[in-house]
């Protein structure tokens, strides 16, 4: 089977890293203490390390040396070739409440980071009020990149890792000129535009990145409120959002996500800024319009530029994206008018796409095999304006690598494949049939394929062998119907089917006997025998039908003893 650059490039890179490290003689510098600063701390060694000329030493948090560290002396900026190694998610966090933890800043640079819970937040400054010289509000500053931020040109492979509410924020816009010092002026004072947000978790600005077996919860990409109008002047627009979790800016390098899970990230659209309230005094009655909402772009990813060439650029395979959502900004409320004059037009709401998952249309397209994006949502980010919840998981232009479980496909996408996809519409959602996000064994939380998933055996190995928690794929559960090589959907492999557990119910109701079951096992067959040592389980051939959430069959009771089991065929 031919591999686009994609899969081919993985393996090559991680094998040329691997064997890279087994024969250097690189020095590797120990952290021996949690501390932000001082001798042993990350900081130290980091700083020794980009001092060596070595270009591929090592820092390594000391064996049994377990916690977090947090960053308060400014984010730990990565100027050169280097590798970091935590003891793994659950044993070394590293915290940042006033910024991002990492840095990748120098073009060329190679960065390795792996083995760490990572949280961060970065707020963009707040715009700068409108003055009397100067009535405009200022923009906000934008926010980006919560845990990690890549510079143009660098090199990047993250593994290992949980992102677990990074926030990346953009400033509010400053407000208007306020005349209120110097009543007799009619200085209308626009609100200042909001600052954009981009990568709750990690942004790219250009560089060639891999994120291999992460995890991602919780983060969110804020972008900053409109300022408000004064007078007549309109309030700020609010600014736009993009990819709650990872936003990459693409500029003609290479991005691969594989055997990752994006679960509950949020990229939340700007509120427009109110508009001014008209002045009897200055003659200005009428009030000023409401700023325009914000936009919010992929809910977990969004990538802003794609490849023009398919199957030689970025990509993802293995992954699971759930439960995220794009929530718009509303737009900005109208200023009051003053002696029966009309007050001002509330801003227009902003737009949203791809509750999972957005690509900008008509600018090169994204590679994507074994990926799961069901159940994501677009919504308002606040009670203003008429409620949008639904599951337009996915927006813009891809190439399927195929057996990709996509819930909703309505709007504007393309690339997928009905033949080899399982495709989900608005009026017919595909439900993957997930299971909670929790700790289903290795490093990093995993949302694992429930007895009904259609994710199950559904898919190929496409050259990733391991899943997120590094167990063997494929293995194969149903024993029956299964496609591809029997490797599952998404970034989890299940190396058992599910219990299902006792449930079963049998109640009589009159002359007749009903057995039910819930219906999120409607995948299941309910069988029957008159005997447990012999004879063989056959089907229940009656009616089956749907009562709240639970599915049932009714039989004319009579005399005898019955057995009934739920199964998979």
């Amino acid at each position: 089977m031919y591999l686009p650059r994609f899969f081919r490039s993985l393996t090559f890179v991680l094998a040329t890293f691997l064997a890279g490290n087994c024969i250097t003689n690189a020095a590797v510098f120990s952290v021996t203490s949690l501390a932000d600063a001082g001798p042993g701390t990350l900081r130290d060694q980091i700083a020794a390390a980009l001092l060596s000329g070595d270009p591929s030493d090592t820092v390594q948090i000391a064996s049994g040396l377990t916690g977090t560290i947090n960053v308060t002396t400014g984010e730990l900026a990565l100027t050169k070739n280097i590798t970091i190694i935590g003891l793994g998610p659950k044993n070394t966090s590293i915290v940042n409440a006033n910024g991002r933890p990492f840095h990748i800043t120098a073009g060329g640079q190679y960065a390795f980071i792996t083995g760490f819970r990572v949280v961060g937040l970065v707020t963009g400054a707040t715009g700068a009020n409108g003055t009397i010289g100067s009535p405009n509000g200022n923009a906000g500053v934008a926010g980006t990149g919560g845990g990690m931020q890549f510079e143009n040109g660098t090199f990047g492979i993250i593994s290992n890792c949980f992102f677990e509410g990074c926030t990346a924020k953009g400033g509010k816009g400053g407000d208007g000129y306020d005349n209120s010092p110097n009543p007799s002026l009619f200085i209308p004072g626009p609100g200042g535009a909001g600052g954009s947000a981009c990568g709750g978790a990690i942004y790219n600005f250009g560089g060639d990145l891999q994120i291999i077996r992460c995890a991602f919860a919780a983060n969110q990409a804020i972008a900053g409120d409109g300022g408000r109008g004064f007078d007549t002047g309109l309030g700020g627009a609010g600014a736009g959002a993009k990819g709650g979790a990872l936003c990459d800016e693409y500029s003609g390098v290479d991005i691969y996500v594989v055997d990752c899970t994006f679960y509950g990230n949020i990229a939340f659209g700007g509120g427009g800024g109110v508009g001014g309230n008209g002045d009897a005094f200055t003659g200005s009655h009428v009030g000023g319009n409401g700023g325009a909402g914000g936009s919010a772009y992929g809910g977990a990813i969004s990538f802003s530029v794609g490849c023009p060439v398919p199957n030689v650029c970025p990509g993802l395979i293995h992954n699971t994206i759930s439960q995220n959502t794009a929530s718009v900004g509303p737009g900005g409320l109208g200023g009051h008018g003053t002696l029966g004059f009309v007050d001002g037009s509330r801003g227009v709401n902003g737009s949203g796409n791809g509750g999972g998952m957005h690509h900008v249309n008509g600018v090169g397209s994204i590679d994507v095999g074994n990926t799961i994006v069901a159940s994501n949502f677009v919504s308002f980010r606040t009670t203003f304006g008429a409620a949008i919840l639904n599951g337009l998981d996915v927006y813009g232009d891809y190439v399927s690598h195929s057996y990709n479980l996509i819930g909703t496909i309505d709007g504007n996408t393309s690339g997928w494949f009905a033949a080899t996809d399982l495709l989900g519409t608005a009026a017919l959602p595909m439900d993957a049939r997930l299971g909670i996000f929790q700790d289903n064994g290795g490093e990093t939380k995993t949302m694992a394929p429930l007895a009904c998933s259609p994710a199950i055996d559904a898919g190929t190995t496409q050259s990733v062998n391991r899943d997120q928690i590094r167990q063997k794929r494929p293995v194969i559960v149903k024993l029956a119907n299964f496609f591809g090589d029997g490797s599952d959907i998404g970034a989890y492999e299940l190396t058992n089917y599910p219990a299902i557990g006792e449930v079963l119910s049998i109640a009589r109701t009159g002359n007749n006997v009903v057995v039910s079951w819930p219906s999120s096992l409607d995948c299941f067959q309910l069988q029957y025998r008159t005997n447990l040592i012999v004879g063989t389980w056959a089907p229940v051939t009656n009616a089956v039908t749907m009562v709240g959430s639970t599915e049932q069959v009714t039989l004319p009771g009579s005399a005898g003893t019955y057995f009934f089991r739920l199964f998979q065929p």
